[in-house]
This record gives structure tokens, sequence and C-alpha cells, in this order.
């Protein structure tokens, strides 16, 4: 097997329910929020259109469909 150099990566995983690199709505707003520097890559298990956070799924919890039993970390099932 071959190996190859990977350049440095520097990114950041947001586990929260938002997304959190708000994207600038002009110029002068790109340097207010980051000051000429690039944000580096968030993976986000959310992302919106006025964000630039990178959708990642959430392997946390299993789908909805599944019909194993819940990971403890996650929340039950609402019930009515």
């Amino acid at each position: 097997m071959k190996r190859h150099k990977l350049p440095d990566l520097e990114a950041v995983f947001n586990q929260g329910d938002y997304p959190v690199t708000p994207s600038p709505r002009n110029p002068e707003h790109m340097t207010y929020l980051y000051k000429n520097i690039r944000p580096p890559p968030v993976f986000s298990p959310t992302g919106s259109r006025t964000s630039y956070d990178i959708p990642w799924p959430d392997f946390r919890c299993p789908p909805m469909e599944s019909r194993g039993p819940p990971l403890d970390s996650c929340d039950p099932p609402w019930t009515l």
C-alpha cells in the first residue's frame, strides 16, 4: 500500500442544533465577521442558506425508521 502525504487540515465539528458560521451580507460584513481571515471548515448536523456550515450527518442517534432500541445518548421518541 502506498502512503501519501496529506496537507494539514483544521476543521471544527459543531454538535449544536444551529449553524455557527454566518455567511456575510457584503464585503464589509465579511471583514467585520472574519477580519480578512477565512473561517475554518465547520462540519455541522444542521445547515442553512445563511451559513457556511458544511452539512455532516449526526451519527449519535439512529434514524427514526430503525426498529432497534434507541441509544443511551439519544432522546426517546415522542409518544402521543
